[in-house]
């Protein structure tokens, strides 16, 4: 017979908010300075709203930023980057666009279209020290491809990374995370397992929940960190609900990081900043 599952209990809520950083884009940001929630391997969440070209061409390196368009987005995002100039993808609603950055690369991600708004998800990943070095790529999931999970409960979870129940997400990232993206009815109880050792946090997009054994309320725009000790994740939506969740096996290494790049140590912050100014991570023409 097997053991009682344990529901971690919650550990953070923070209520983030929308600013604005510039004409044109406005983001909320969960991430190390001001979530107190165990959040590694995730460095960093921008959860966005997008409506016309803002970012120029910029670099990468150590980890693996991440553009998720939600399906309720207007617009598409286009990316263009050093990986293949050539091309220009465009990330639609529901996509991921998920970059290993590695040793270095740049790009330019910006709405398609003028005017049409994209809400979305900026998300940066870790790499291990082993992994800072590898040979940039990347892969975009286009939402028809990402596993849906449909519960009798009526939650609809797609898989974006990682596993949930039986059902797992196509990429493998170098990186071991979970992401789900969840749709769920009002009144319905969700619950997630959570490997032993992972960290795990969920963003309300919308909606609202209680969160974990102590019913723990999680209103739109909140971000919820749950402690290490348990087994599952679980909630209750007090009203339809858009909800991410995010778990990750941590990677338990120094973190030196300076904008656009995570080291280790601060000689290998200096030796991505000297390679990005002599050009080692390409070139790229700013499109507007």
């Amino acid at each position: 017979m097997e053991p009682e599952k344990v529901s971690r209990k919650v550990a953070t809520v923070l209520q983030t908010k929308m600013g604005k950083h510039g004409n044109g884009f406005e983001a909320a940001q969960i991430g190390r300075e001001n979530f107190t929630a165990k959040m590694d391997p995730f460095l960093n969440i921008d959860h966005f709203n997008h409506d016309r070209q803002f970012f120029g061409p910029h670099p990468h390196a150590g980890f693996c930023p991440i553009t998720f368009v939600c399906d309720d987005s207007e617009g598409s995002i286009s990316n263009r980057d050093t990986i293949n100039e050539q091309i220009v993808t465009l990330i639609g609603p529901g996509d991921l666009f998920f970059n290993t950055a590695g040793s270095g690369m740049m790009h330019e991600e910006n709405p398609s279209e003028n005017g049409k708004n994209v809400h979305g998800l900026q998300i940066f990943i870790n790499l291990s020290a082993k992994n800072k070095g590898t040979k940039p790529k990347h892969n975009h999931l286009k939402r028809a491809k990402i596993p849906l999970v449909e519960e009798e409960s009526g939650a609809r979870v797609w898989v974006v990374l990682g596993q949930h129940g039986e059902t797992r997400s196509p990429l493998r990232p170098l990186t071991p995370v979970t992401m789900l993206d969840i749709k769920i009815p009002k009144g319905v109880e969700f619950t997630h397992d959570v490997p032993k050792g992972w960290n795990a946090f969920l963003l309300v997009l919308k909606g609202k929940l209680v969160v974990g054994p102590e019913k723990t309320s999680a209103p739109k725009l909140s971000a919820i960190g749950f402690a290490e000790e348990g087994d599952t994740v679980d909630f209750t939506s007090l009203e339809e609900s858009h909800v991410v969740l995010f778990a990750g096996e941590p990677l338990n290494e120094p973190i030196v990081m300076d904008g656009p790049f995570c080291a280790n140590t601060r000689e290998q912050l200096k030796k991505m900043q000297n390679d990005y100014l002599q050009g080692k991570m390409g070139k790229l023409k700013k499109s507007f």
